[in-house]
């Protein structure tokens, strides 16, 4: 999958990466992100059988072909899952392919571990 940095060089990728220094966000290759935009929450469900990794497709209005997307997981209980639960997975997320109304979100766990049911997942269109 083009989203999965899994075995690529830093040097190839530190541009999609975010980094926050003194609560201020910047991309991987120091430039700074204006985040001034409202946030939005979706929650996204991987079913109930575990699986290494999934693509989702948002959908937003205010996303187009210009369109830059952060996301995190939400510290917020998603439906029928415990807050608990959310805490035991570190996800690795994704977001691009952005067009008119909509965008791709992949995410993986950080540990390769399986993931399962509900997340919320907070983002930023800028």
């Amino acid at each position: 999958m083009v989203n999965n940095l899994s075995g690529s060089l830093i040097q190839d990728t530190y541009t999609r990466l975010l980094q926050v220094v003194d609560g201020i966000f910047y991309d991987g290759a120091g430039n700074p992100i204006n985040l001034t935009s409202p946030t939005a929450q979706v929650e996204i469900d991987f079913g109930a059988l575990p699986v290494a990794s999934k693509e989702f497709t948002v959908l937003d209005v205010n996303a187009n072909s210009a369109s830059n997307i952060t996301a995190a997981v939400a510290y917020e209980a998603p439906t029928d899952k415990d807050l608990d639960e959310v805490e035991m997975d570190a996800l690795y997320i994704i977001c691009g392919q952005a067009e008119a109304g909509s965008f791709k979100i992949f995410i993986e766990a950080i540990d390769g571990s399986y993931l399962a049911d509900k997340f919320k997942i907070n983002y930023l269109i800028t």
